[in-house]
């Protein structure tokens, strides 16, 4: 069963879905799937997603292939078993053309790590948040792995308006002292490190 502790997110998760067994985005950071190899859609058994909220993609992204109506088919089959989905992608641009298969109980959000060339680019996300907005959408950062507050500050302030929380978290992959990193990090009321 999926730990709550494991996903160390804001909002309580149940359980957790992926639909590819590996990605192909190429993150250089990334502690998933780092084996290379073909990217296999994994089959669902949505019997085991009933009443729950789930972490919607927790080792691979959801749009490995820009895949929309595999991720519509099975957001619509989450919610027909009375889900709600915590969503994060790393893909703005294909995620902002899916808002409305989001329910409000929903929360949606982007990626975004330090010193990564496959980041969403900050616009881009920042229009994203500003039409879930305006769609009444719940909306989320995952800010991680973070190496110096500078980079963390200066997001969180593009951000903070326009989203419910930010989760700032460190590099597990590597030894520097985190915990100057964190002490020195601007924590709003929706601002949670890790």
């Amino acid at each position: 069963m999926f730990s709550q502790k494991r996903s160390n997110l804001i909002v309580n998760c149940d359980a957790y879905i992926d639909l590819y067994d590996k990605c192909n985005i190429g993150c250089d950071m990334c502690k998933f799937n780092r084996d290379g190899g073909s990217v296999k859609q994994i089959k669902i058994n949505f019997s085991n997603y009933k009443n729950n909220r789930v972490l919607f993609c927790y080792k691979t992204d959801p749009y490995v292939f820009d895949d929309y109506e595999l991720v519509a088919t099975t957001v619509k089959k989450l919610h027909s078993n009375n889900c709600k989905i915590v969503f994060l992608t790393r893909k703005a641009n294909c995620l902002i053309k899916q808002l409305d298969i989001f329910h409000k109980d929903d929360f949606i959000g982007i990626s975004i790590s330090e010193n990564n060339s496959k980041n969403s680019n900050i616009e881009n996300v920042i229009t994203l948040l500003k039409e879930a907005e305006k769609l009444k959408l719940n909306t989320w950062l995952s800010l991680e792995p973070v190496l110096t507050s500078k980079f963390a500050n200066e997001i969180i302030e593009k951000v903070k308006n326009h989203v419910n929380f930010v989760r700032v978290g460190k590099d597990d992959l590597i030894d520097y002292n985190w915990e100057k990193v964190k002490k020195d990090i601007n924590v709003f009321n929706n601002i949670y490190i890790k």
